[in-house]
């Protein structure tokens, strides 16, 4: 009996670092793949020379998508209890996180800007406000669309790979 639920504490293990692996994969493809989307935006604004505009941006957004955006997305889809009427509903349950999405992404862009700075962002006018915070929010609704990208192709290969080992 001792060797079953040895195997069963075992077997339980593995699954859950499993699960952190492919959390922690996503969240690092997620990452990349919206500091590039991000980065390349930038550049091609710069009046500067486009590779080396995109990798200056790229070196900036990169980690805090990863850190910001990474801890951010596993606190909403992981941690936060979505209330029972909003998880019923497919619809409010979209915009629900997307309201979410949208305020990490604000609140990582001021804690950025506040690291970057050493200062606390003060905004005079209603204009400021929105230059800093529409970077936050743009980045937060790329980021959780990449995420609703991978959960759908992830769901499609786990469908898939069922079907051929029946």
């Amino acid at each position: 009996m001792k060797s079953n639920s040895y195997n069963d504490i075992e077997r339980y293990r593995v699954i859950s670092h499993f699960k952190v692996e492919k959390l922690v994969i996503t969240c690092f493809v997620i990452s990349v793949m919206v500091s590039v989307c991000i980065s390349a935006f930038f550049a091609l604004s710069e009046e500067r020379d486009l590779v080396l505009s995109f990798i200056f941006y790229l070196l900036y957004t990169f980690p805090t998508v990863f850190l910001l955006g990474g801890t951010s997305s596993f606190l909403i889809e992981h941690k936060l209890r979505i209330p029972l009427i909003v998880k019923q509903n497919r619809i409010l349950k979209y915009i629900y996180k997307l309201f979410l999405y949208m305020l990490a992404g604000s609140i990582g862009i001021n804690i950025f800007w506040t690291v970057i700075t050493l200062q606390i962002p003060s905004f005079t006018t209603l204009k400021e406000f929105f230059l800093l915070n529409d970077l936050g929010i743009i980045g937060g609704l790329i980021y959780y669309h990449f995420l609703l990208l991978f959960q759908v192709i992830g769901g499609v290969i786990e469908k898939k790979s069922g079907m051929e080992n029946n």
